[in-house]
């Protein structure tokens, strides 16, 4: 980042980071869900956040901006 610029993902709190992170390895909602054991309906919940925070248009776009910005996510198991 340029000197001045904050980090875009400064404006996510923990779990939007995690939900990101995960979201970014192609995991779905449901997956996510168990992994963090959250309900499905919070996980689209912290999904609209981080996409407004971000201000991007869909987890595909969030997910390139994790990878630009090497967001480094645990291992996580696909089959969940």
């Amino acid at each position: 980042m340029l000197a001045g610029h904050r980090d875009p993902l400064d404006r996510l709190n923990a779990r939007e980071l995690e939900v990101l992170a995960d979201s970014s390895q192609g995991l779905r909602n449901r997956q996510i869900a168990v992994r963090l054991q959250l309900s499905e309906h919070t996980v689209k919940f912290h999904v609209r956040n981080l996409l407004e925070k971000l201000e991007v248009r869909s987890r595909g776009e969030a997910a390139a901006l994790a990878h630009a910005l090497r967001i480094d996510p645990e291992p996580v198991n696909k089959t969940a």
